[in-house]
């Protein structure tokens, strides 16, 4: 049987009408679909029924934007006292809701076996089947099961507002649910059913509650949405994989898992940033954790927006993998294997070294001259300025724009070439100015966010820069290592460094490669003798003054090469 489940209607409509085309009988109705192919939500909902057991979380009345705070406060203080009693009382809301077997049976789930049951072999039986469903559809809503779970999700997406606060459910509704198999409080039911519909919520065990009492799927297919930031929706905070910077295509490699059966396959097109960048650590632990024969071969780039993707396939397991297989979409015999690394402590990046650069794995692993340190260990970075266009003004050509009450700006063009004092563009008003100004102290490094490798230049100026931009400054440990502005910024542009460190990750993505402050402070180097540092710094300030040439350039890779 295929099941299948999205949140926009005409993407479920389409995949009805793909399953018709590929599966017609000639002389028949067409199948019914619709209890299998439904519109929901896949990660808002309840998965598993025994968190209704604990009653609502304190988390669901954290204030968001347009929340009224001491509304909040007081749902949630009123949301404890009753789980605390609950808990007192009898462990838990487990009863007559049923919730601690393995899975409800109510009315309404066998209602809908009895229509699924039902025969579509005639057009008149098939109209009387989407009759039944469209009714079931209709009433499942005063289940005690579906209402309960309505009521658990709808604490997270209710406004809690002074106007609204009678319409938020907290525990106590569980309880009286629990008690007396329905709610009197109508203006609570509606505007949990309200949410339900609006936000499209999916309960598992009750959209799919044959499939999952069965302990899954034994195949999910899927391409989620790639969204972060501000475009990412509202989502609780019970995913594992909601960490630092997620992309909700995280929390569906998360989800995948859960509705898959033990020994079941996955399959899924994600972007390859996954593969190549720092923060998605977590999500190749995750897969390394819970899959083995994983394969990840690389798709280049897809879709309008020209995402670099790769297709992943593996099989749920009990026992964690110490590999995967990387490939690429078309290649014969490409497939390597990329080894969990044994040090916890660094993350785990699949890339390949950029061809010509010289650096491969083995030269990687070379143990270089002198005190091994990194550049985490000697400077601190951090990003610029969130600023929008509103804020800024541009400079133009011969415009000095600095006064008492504005400030210089350097956004990522201000970076002509390495080393060179890098141009402000644009300037703004010093009340505008969010962060700390000793991240923008002179004499600091700048350099890029976006590109194959680190382009980086020295400021003197105390330049305010943006976002595009990171600021590095010499730590006092640095200093005390006789480490110089000069001779970090020389390192940071070297080319060893940079086929290493930066290029065999950058190296592998088609568009806007993108360079991680873990990326840099992660580069490896062993501590020169003074002499050496003292040389190289000397070429840095004669590339500041006189220009970047390729001379310059191969005298400090020169020097450089036996220390990375």
């Amino acid at each position: 049987c295929i099941y299948g489940v999205d949140k926009n209607p005409m993407a479920v409509e389409l995949c009805k009408v793909a399953l018709w085309i590929e599966a017609v009988d000639p002389g028949k109705p067409l199948s019914f679909l619709d209890a299998h192919i439904q519109c929901g939500d896949s990660l808002v909902g309840v998965f598993d029924p025994k968190v209704l057991e604990q009653g609502i979380p304190d988390e669901a009345y954290k204030p968001l934007t347009g929340d009224d705070r001491t509304v909040c406060t007081s749902l949630k203080s009123e949301n404890a006292t009753y789980r605390k009693a609950s808990k007192g009382s009898s462990g838990g809301l487990q009863g007559s809701l049923n919730l601690s077997g393995a899975m409800p049976s109510s009315q309404s789930q066998n209602r809908l076996h009895e229509i699924e049951a039902m025969p579509e072999d005639s057009l008149a039986e098939s109209s009387a089947k989407q009759e039944a469903y469209a009714s079931w559809l209709q009433e499942a809503g005063s289940d005690p099961e579906q209402l309960a779970a309505d009521l658990f999700t709808a604490a997270f997406f209710l406004p809690k507002t002074a106007e609204n606060r009678a319409c938020v459910p907290t525990t106590e509704h569980l309880l009286k649910l629990q008690l007396d198999k329905t709610l009197e409080d109508e203006s609570l039911i509606q505007a949990a059913s309200r949410a339900s519909r609006d936000f499209r919520f999916f309960h598992w065990h009750l959209r799919f509650g044959e499939v999952m009492k069965e302990n899954g799927f034994d195949c999910i297919l899927g391409n989620p949405p790639y969204l972060f930031g501000e475009e990412r929706p509202r989502i609780p905070d019970t995913f594992e994989l909601k960490y630092r910077q997620w992309d909700l295509c995280w929390i569906f490699v998360e989800r995948s898992e859960e509705v898959l059966r033990l020994g079941g396959a996955i399959g899924l097109v994600l972007p390859d940033s996954i593969l190549l960048r720092s923060d998605p650590s977590i999500v190749r632990e995750f897969i390394l954790d819970n899959f083995d024969a994983i394969h990840a071969i690389k798709a280049g780039a897809a879709f309008e927006a020209n995402v670099g993707v790769f297709c992943l396939s593996a099989r749920k397991s009990k026992e964690a993998c110490d590999q995967l297989l990387i490939g690429t979409l078309g290649a014969e015999s490409t497939q390597a294997a990329q080894p969990r690394p044994s040090n916890g402590e660094k993350p785990w990046l699949v890339g390949a070294a950029t061809p010509g650069s010289g650096a491969t794995p083995e030269s990687r692993l070379r143990i270089p001259k002198g005190e091994v340190l990194t550049v985490g260990d000697v400077a601190s970075i951090s990003r610029g300025e969130e600023l929008g266009k509103s804020y800024l003004n541009r400079l133009r050509p011969g415009e000095d724009g600095s006064d008492e009450r504005r400030s210089h700006v350097m956004a990522g063009e201000g970076i002509a070439e390495p080393f060179a004092q890098p141009n402000s563009t644009h300037w703004t008003l010093v009340e505008n100015i969010r962060k700390k100004p000793e991240i923008y102290k002179s004499p600091k490094i700048v350099c890029l966010k976006t590109g194959r490798k680190i382009r980086a230049a020295i400021d003197s100026r105390d330049l305010v820069t943006l976002q595009s931009a990171y600021n590095i400054q010499v730590s006092p440990k640095g200093r005390t290592k006789g480490i110089t502005p000069e001779f970090l910024c020389a390192l940071l542009n070297s080319s060893r460094a940079n086929a290493i460190y930066i290029e065999s990750i950058t190296g592998a993505k088609a568009l806007f490669p993108q360079i991680t402050q873990k990326m840099i402070k992660d580069i490896e180097f062993g501590l020169p003798e003074p002499s050496v540092m003292q040389a190289v710094s000397e070429l840095a300030s004669r590339a500041r003054s006189d220009g970047w040439n390729p001379d310059v350039e191969g005298e400090i890779d020169r020097l450089l090469d036996p220390y990375l």
